[in-house]
């Protein structure tokens, strides 16, 4: 059978099995990929971003799940504005949604809500925690546009006590300008 030029993967992950017995043998074969064609989740610590679904704004693929960790600096948190968002809707998005957590673990962290539509006014989300976890998960049958969120880091806590830890933005990494 003919392989396809393009293989694409719908989620963090391939696996490729090769099978070969002792019949015959021929030149092997080489594979490239490149893991940020799709845009498909990711670890985030810029105090400023945006997250698409993959292919966004044209419709998603089926079968996906993506993951974005956004974590900040400790004592900050993290605003989330959904700038688009149209997928398959249901009442309660089972098929196709966007969920997001507030910490970097979805098992430990508590579920900020589960996301498939959109409405007139934008989505406003903050985390309690300097950590999200964002899960993208669509199913087999209909598709739209997906989602485009803007992230950005509040840090207005008000420091008490006799000791603590102070960060600048984006540390141990270079703070950004302005």
């Amino acid at each position: 059978s003919e392989i396809p030029p393009i293989i694409p993967s719908f989620s963090n992950q391939l696996f490729l099995k090769f099978k070969s017995d002792s019949s015959r043998y021929g030149p092997g074969f080489r594979i490239f990929w490149d893991g940020t064609a799709t845009g498909c989740g990711g670890d985030l610590t810029n105090p400023t971003g945006s997250i698409t679904s993959p292919n966004y704004p044209q419709p998603y693929h089926h079968q996906a799940e993506c993951v974005w960790k956004i974590h900040v600096g400790k004592g900050s948190r993290i605003q989330i504005i959904f700038v688009d968002l149209d997928m398959e809707a249901t009442s309660g998005c089972d098929y196709d949604y966007i969920e997001l957590f507030d910490g970097s673990i979805a098992q430990a962290s508590k579920s900020l809500g589960k996301y498939c539509q959109g409405s007139e006014s934008a989505h406003i989300l903050e985390s309690k925690t300097n950590g999200l976890y964002i899960k993208f998960r669509t199913d087999m049958s209909h598709s739209g546009r997906g989602f485009h969120l803007r992230y950005t880091t509040i840090c207005d806590t008000e420091v008490t006590g006799l000791s603590g830890v102070i960060e600048s933005p984006n540390f141990p990494a270079p703070y950004p300008h302005n």
